[in-house]
């Protein structure tokens, strides 16, 4: 992302592609660097394969993150950092820890039918004996689980096939690493197209806009991407990090392990 920047202080727009790389962490971190420089930013990542297309039964694409952030003023920025499947394998575990039932609609099994147990789906997917996570949309194309198929394809080919790295499910998971994984970098500076001043009260005008629509009955607001993070940020920053129980124990257990006290 420093690269593109770098040469979208030159040129105007600029994109670059990472390959053979590992794990990416968090896509909106990346797409935020170019906010400080009033520039547009845009980051993806391939993963290895635990989402199912629409119709099918086993894990052929990742995860697919892609993150998009635009800078604002008194709204602070727009920040969408999304998965191209309905979940990432994360909330999968926690619903797995939990005991919990994972709703309707995020995973299959391997015969390509609804699943509800999450440590079946998570045993399926380690084993690739089929079964996997949906795309953005859910099962079938009634609830547009072909768009979020097709959205996961587009960051393969901007990650993966335009850098010529490994895509689908060439790309599985190690013991180590979730190796061979791709990436996609994008910077457009906002004075490349108008004033970034105007664009900046342009985007206050849109973001609160949509913040202030009236919402929906039993609801208290309307939100707009990222700003439940930022909000989220300033408790956790005031009162501390929420830690699940179960997760609070395997680091004890780690730490029991290594000899690191809480």
């Amino acid at each position: 992302m420093r690269a593109v920047m770098a040469k979208a202080r030159s040129v105007g727009t600029a994109f670059g592609c990472v390959r053979d790389s590992n794990h990416f962490g968090i896509a909106g971190f990346y797409a935020m660097m170019p906010l400080s420089e009033d520039m547009i930013g845009v980051a993806m990542t391939n993963t290895a394969a635990l989402g199912v297309p629409t119709f099918g039964r086993m894990p052929m694409l990742g995860t697919n993150p892609l993150a998009f952030a635009a800078p604002a003023d008194e709204e602070g920025a727009f920040v969408l950092d999304m998965s191209t499947m309905v979940v990432t394998r994360g909330r999968v575990e926690v619903y797995d820890r939990q005991a919990q039932a994972l709703p309707e609609g995020w995973a299959v099994d391997e015969k390509g039918q609804s699943a509800t147990d999450a440590e079946h789906v998570l045993h399926n997917l380690t084993y690739q004996v089929g079964g996997g996570i949906l795309p953005l949309g859910g099962l079938g194309e009634m609830f547009g689980g072909h768009k979020g198929y097709g959205l996961a394809v587009m960051v393969d080919v901007l990650c993966a096939i335009l850098s010529g790295g490994a895509f689908a499910s060439e790309i599985a998971d190690t013991p180590g690493s979730s190796a061979r994984v791709s990436h996609f970098f994008g910077a457009m500076r906002v004075d490349a197209f108008r004033d970034t001043l105007a664009f900046r009260r342009d985007m206050d005008e849109l973001l609160r806009t949509l913040r202030k629509a009236e919402p929906a009955e039993g609801q208290n607001q309307v939100y707009v991407a990222g700003q439940k993070e930022r909000e989220h940020e300033a408790t956790c920053m005031r009162d501390g990090v929420p830690v699940p129980t179960g997760v609070l124990e395997e680091i004890l257990d780690i730490g029991r392990t290594y000899g690191v006290s809480l």
